[in-house]
């Protein structure tokens, strides 16, 4: 599975501590949105982006489930430790969503506003939960991390999309899905195309295909099935 990713920098700020991070490759993409000051919010994010990678594809448990809940506590407590060393970094935090494939199954895992849907067919899911509150539980965050986990066996064809709150505020999940539809996009063009399609917000997307090489699944023409 590769991943793609792009930003967009609109004219509609969503404000100046919203600050996007991301890592995009083989098996593995991450989004994350930091804030808590200009540098602290960037730091955050960076923090996020940089170390669960590592602590995902480093020696630990072999459950999944553990294993992202042990990467995500490593996240969450070293965004903790920076935040209480500088006070100039105080209060920072980030959430992030990222998805795994281990040539097996995908795990999907969410802290915060971002969303993750999966497109399969003609039919758009969203595979995470929303909290009550954007950064409730986030990571670095004065209460408890809240990551939510979603675990699947991948369908030839399926496509994962990772966006920020700003995107899927800006953009329905029927266009969203309309835009990954389409049998010329590349995972890099269909970053941009959603993007490019907001409504003049800052927003950040990672796209994941699995076996994009071989025949698609759909067609620009089908009709899109949006489930809730």
């Amino acid at each position: 599975m590769e991943f793609t990713a792009v930003t967009f920098t609109g004219f509609a700020r969503g404000g100046p501590e919203s600050l996007y991070r991301y890592r995009a490759g083989s098996q593995l993409g991450v989004l994350a949105v930091g804030r808590g000051g200009f540098s602290g919010g960037g730091l955050a994010a960076e923090v996020a982006v940089d170390l669960l990678p590592l602590a995902l594809s480093g020696p630990g448990p072999t459950d999944p489930a553990e294993r992202w809940n042990l990467a995500g506590t490593r996240v969450h407590d070293a965004i903790r430790r920076t935040s209480s060393i500088d006070p100039f970094y105080r209060g920072m935090e980030a959430a992030f969503a990222a998805a795994h494939f281990d040539g097996h199954q995908i795990v999907v895992g969410n802290v915060g506003p971002n969303r993750v849907y999966r497109v399969r067919d003609t039919t758009i899911s969203q595979l995470t939960k929303d909290p009550v509150d954007d950064f409730s539980g986030a990571a670095g965050g004065n209460l408890a991390l809240q990551l939510d986990l979603v675990r699947f066996t991948p369908h030839h064809g399926d496509q994962l999309l990772l966006c920020t709150a700003q995107t899927y505020r800006s953009i329905h999940k029927s266009l969203l899905a309309e835009i990954m539809m389409q049998e010329a996009l590349e995972p890099e063009v269909c970053a941009r195309e959603i993007a490019n399609s907001t409504s003049g917000e800052d927003v950040a997307v990672v796209v994941g295909r699995i076996d994009s090489s071989e025949g698609r699944r759909g067609s620009s023409g089908a009709a899109v099935i949006v489930e809730d």
